[in-house]
């Protein structure tokens, strides 16, 4: 049964209205009351005899999806319009042991686009359509859910989250063009961080956050110092691998 791999999924718009007589309600997938004259405020309180997998990523799925991103953009042509990728960044709950992440949060680098490229996708910003640009980024994560793709031109640097990881901490290089990523991906997918908790959550938290200004200077040393930790990272787990 269900029941023994994936948490209890139950929600007040799985079931129906109450019945007027028993003031009951019914479990629209297995069939079953709540107890009478509760009604719907019994819905947590209820165990329902199958369990639902209802927009659940398990973390082995989160890493097969991430697997599918990099060798997508292992054949993204070094010509290719719009997205010419340079480097690939995880981030978010799928890097600790949390076994259901909420997304697969990926920070993707690219070239700056041409002058062409430029003025081509001006209009579409202007009438707020999606643009070039976006609909290339949409084939990379086709077929996907709960992928969700930063991009950012030319530079870690320019990234506006580059802030909140000024303890080179939680985001992991996975992809770089000529990398052999595989055996990076297969380390950090055996090696999770622990799961603390989102302390996005918290108010108070994410004013400061918004609050932290760091200058020009700052972010081009950040991302270095980013950038030089992850590949002597690699370095060492491909090391390991010969």
């Amino acid at each position: 049964m269900l029941k023994s791999k994936i948490p209890l999924v139950h929600k007040r718009d799985l079931y129906l209205p109450g019945d007027p007589n028993t003031q009951a309600s019914v479990c629209v997938y297995c069939n079953a009351l709540t107890p009478s004259g509760q009604g719907n405020r019994a819905v947590f309180l209820f165990d329902c005899e199958i369990t639902l997998r209802l927009n659940v990523m398990k973390r082995r799925d989160a890493f097969r999806k991430l697997r599918t991103v990099c060798d997508r953009l292992d054949h993204i042509a070094p010509d290719a319009p719009y997205v010419r990728p340079r480097q690939l960044y995880i981030f978010g709950s799928a890097l600790t042991d949390k076994p259901d992440p909420d997304d697969v949060d990926l920070l993707l680098v690219i070239d700056r686009l041409s002058d062409d490229e430029a003025e081509e996708i001006a209009p579409y910003i202007v009438s707020s359509t999606r643009t070039p640009l976006s609909r290339a980024v949409s084939q990379i994560t086709r077929g996907m859910q709960k992928v969700r793709i930063t991009l950012e031109l030319d530079k870690l640097a320019r990234w506006p989250l580059i802030h909140l990881f000024q303890d080179k901490q939680g985001i992991r290089l996975v992809w770089e063009s000529g990398m052999d990523w595989q055996p990076v991906v297969d380390h950090i997918e055996a090696n999770p961080s622990p799961w603390t908790g989102s302390h996005l959550s918290d108010e108070e938290t994410l004013e400061r956050l918004r609050s932290i200004k760091l200058s020009d200077k700052e972010r081009t040393q950040l991302a270095k110092a980013i950038q030089r930790q992850e590949r002597q990272r690699i370095r060492a787990i491909l090391r390991g691998q010969r």
